[in-house]
């Protein structure tokens, strides 16, 4: 896998496999899988889903199936995409580790912007849901290869993949 992260602590007492490390994280349990952290220029291969060509410095994509089948065979999957927040006005100082001026609402979230590929049967579409997880009527249209790339332009955090 490229971008494998370093290993720092595996937690075999979770019902999932959870790897806590430096970097990005993964969650590769057979129905939840996600990737967690600073992933820009790095590709994932979890067991249900390839997340490649990231170009958002922090991101936070989870894949949860809604039919309580594993990942790779659901036929429902909710993406979960998000990245960095800030309240408006909001100013960190050049590390972004401190917080120089308190910001008010609204809350201004970046897009995440990557590749998906979800395996096994290829998707039939990727809707755009709205904050409340409704369909909006749109989606996000599939490349040749069956991959769905999300860029911000949908302006949402919740996509619904249907098989």
């Amino acid at each position: 896998m490229a971008g494998r992260p370093t290993p720092v602590l595996l937690i075999p007492e979770l019902p999932m496999p959870v790897l806590l490390t430096v970097g990005p994280s993964t969650v590769q349990s057979p129905r939840t899988q996600a990737v967690i952290g600073r992933a820009a220029g790095k590709s994932f291969a979890l067991p249900g889903v390839s997340v490649t060509d990231v170009k958002t410095p922090f991101v936070s994509l989870i894949f949860t199936p809604l039919d309580d089948r594993e990942l790779i065979q659901s036929r429902q999957v909710l993406v979960t995409a998000m990245a960095r927040d800030k309240q408006t006005g909001s100013q960190y100082g050049d590390d972004g580790a401190r917080l120089i001026t308190i910001g008010a609402p609204p809350l201004l979230m970046e897009p995440v912007q990557a590749r998906i590929a979800f395996k096994g049967t290829p998707p039939r579409e990727l809707n755009i849901l709205d904050i409340y997880g409704a369909p909006t009527g749109r989606r996000v249209p599939p490349a040749a290869d069956g991959s769905f790339t999300i860029d911000g332009t949908a302006r949402t955090f919740y996509y619904e993949m249907k098989r």
